[in-house]
C-alpha cells in the first residue's frame, strides 16, 4: 500500500464570495460569508514503481460490463500485460469503473481532494479561480484527485456576482474591446479554460461573444455560468463550449436546443445544488427568483435536462460542491453520486449517467488518458463491492471497495481505502 501525509501551510489567504450557480450563497439575514482559499502544499510520495494486478474484476467499458478479468497497472498507467507482478489484489468479482470526473466543483484545500478521492472522484474541474497561486498549488497532488481549473470568472461591473464577491474593478469586464487583454491574462496565469458569468446584470451579448471568440482564437475553450432562461440563451448564442447549470425559470425552445447541438456544446446541469438550494425556505431570492418554489424550479431543471438529452446534447455530471458556509453545504465526493441519481430521474439511463461522469467530460475537457479503462490510460479506478450493480441501481456507485488515483491506491490517514469503509 502507498500512504502519504498531508501538510498544509498558510502561505497566502484570499477571501471571496462564492457566487456560482446564479444563486449567491447568503445566510438567512442576507449577509454573505466569504470563502477562504489557502495556498496548499503537502508531502508527496514518489511516483509508484510497483506493478499491480487486480484480478477477478468485471470491467465496464463505457457500454457494458465484461466477464471477470484481470487489469494490470504499471506505475501510473494501465497496461496490457506485465513481465513481473509485485502485488496481486483480488477484486472479488466486483465491477471496475473508471475514476469519476466531477465537472463542476470548488475545492478549497487538499483535504477536499482527499474527500473526493475517497469517493472515487479522481478528477475535479474547478470552476472559478479566485487566486492563481492557490490554484497552481492544488495541481499535481500525487495520490489525490487531479485538479484542473478555470481562471478568474469574467464578470461585469455592478453585477450580482461582482458585488457579492467584492471584485476589484481591474478584474471586471464591461466592453468587448477588453476581451483580448482579459482572456490573455486568464490563460497567461495557467488556467485550463475561461469562465464567463452570464446573468441579468452581467456582460452583454457582444462582450460574451468577444470573450468566446478571443479564447477560441487562442485554441482555448470556454464555460459560461447561466441559471436563468435569458442568460442561458445568451450563453448559447455566444458559442461558449460548455454552459454551466440549467434554466430554472423556463424551458429552452427547439431553436436553442438545435443551436446547442449544431455548435457541439456540452451541458453541465448541476442538478444536485438546485435540489438542495430549492429546498431551503426563501432560497428563491438568492437564486434571483424570489417567488419560485421547489416544485416549479425543479420541474424546469428536470425538463430542460431531459430535452437536452433527447436532442443528443452531451450531459456532464457536476454538482457545484464547495466547502460549507452561509448555511449551505454541497459535500465533495458523495454529491457526485447523488448527481448521477438526479440525472437518471431526468431520463438518462444508468449507463448514460455514468458516461456523464467518465467518458463525456474526458472528451469535453480534452483529457485523453482519463474516463475509460484501457491500455495506456491513467490508472484512475473505482472498484465496487461484489454486491453492487449500478446498472440496476445507480446508487450502488456508493458501494465502494477500493480506489486508485494515478496508480496509487487511495488510503486516508486512518488507513481506510474508501469513503464507505
Amino acid at each position: 500500500m502507498h500512504r502519504y501525509t498531508i501538510l498544509t501551510i498558510s502561505l497566502l489567504s484570499v477571501t471571496s464570495c462564492f457566487a456560482c450557480p446564479g444563486h449567491v450563497r447568503r445566510a438567512a439575514n442576507g449577509t454573505v460569508t466569504p470563502q477562504s482559499y489557502t495556498v496548499q502544499t503537502r508531502i508527496k510520495p514518489s511516483v509508484p514503481t510497483s506493478n499491480v494486478a487486480i484480478t477477478n474484476v468485471r470491467i465496464w467499458d463505457g457500454y457494458r460490463v465484461h466477464e471477470p478479468d484481470t487489469i494490470f497497472i504499471e506505475g501510473e498507467f494501465i497496461v496490457k500485460k506485465l513481465r513481473t507482478v509485485d502485488e496481486v489484489i483480488d477484486g472479488a468479482n466486483g465491477i471496475l469503473l473508471p475514476g469519476l470526473i466531477e465537472s463542476h466543483a470548488h475545492p478549497g484545500s487538499t483535504k477536499d481532494l482527499e474527500t473526493l478521492s475517497s469517493y472515487g472522484v479522481t478528477t475535479v474541474l474547478n470552476q472559478n479561480c479566485q487566486n492563481y497561486e492557490y490554484c497552481s498549488s492544488m495541481r499535481g497532488q500525487t495520490g489525490l484527485t487531479s485538479f484542473f481549473t478555470a481562471g478568474l470568472s469574467a464578470k461585469a461591473p455592478g453585477s450580482s456576482h461582482a458585488n457579492n464577491s467584492n471584485s476589484p474593478l481591474d478584474t471586471l469586464i464591461w466592453s468587448p474591446s477588453q476581451a483580448p487583454a482579459y482572456v490573455g491574462n486568464v490563460f497567461g496565469n495557467g488556467s485550463d479554460w475561461l469562465k464567463i458569468v452570464s446573468e441579468a446584470d452581467g456582460p452583454d451579448q457582444a462582450t460574451q461573444n468577444a470573450l468566446v471568440r478571443e479564447a477560441h482564437s487562442m485554441g482555448k475553450k470556454t464555460n459560461t455560468h447561466a441559471s436563468d432562461l435569458e442568460s442561458y440563451i445568451m450563453a448559447i448564442v455566444s458559442g461558449t463550449d460548455r454552459p454551466q447549470h440549467m434554466p430554472l425559470d423556463g424551458l429552452l425552445n427547439e431553436t436553442m436546443l438545435d443551436l446547442m447541438r449544431s455548435q457541439h456544446q456540452y451541458a453541465t446541469p448541476t442538478m444536485k445544488v438546485y435540489y438542495d438550494v430549492l429546498h431551503i425556505p426563501g432560497a428563491g431570492a438568492s437564486l434571483g427568483h424570489p417567488g419560485i418554489t421547489f416544485d416549479e424550479g425543479w420541474a424546469f431543471v428536470k425538463q430542460n435536462v431531459a430535452a437536452m438529452h433527447a436532442k443528443g446534447i452531451p450531459i456532464l455530471a457536476g454538482t457545484d460542491s464547495t466547502t460549507p458556509y452561509a448555511g449551505l453545504s454541497v459535500p465533495f465526493g458523495s454529491s457526485l453520486h447523488d448527481e448521477l441519481w438526479y440525472l437518471t430521474e431526468a431520463g438518462l439511463s444508468p449507463q448514460d449517467a455514468l458516461r456523464a461522469a467518465t467518458t463525456v467530460p474526458a472528451w469535453a475537457y480534452d483529457l485523453p488518458n482519463r474516463g475509460a479503462i484501457a491500455h495506456g490510460m491513467r490508472a484512475d479506478l473505482l472498484l465496487l463491492q461484489p454486491n453492487a450493480d449500478p446498472f440496476k441501481a445507480i446508487n450502488d456507485t456508493k458501494k465502494i471497495s477500493r480506489v486508485w488515483v494515478g496508480g496509487l491506491e487511495y488510503m486516508n490517514l486512518a488507513g481506510n481505502s474508501s469513503a464507505t469503509q
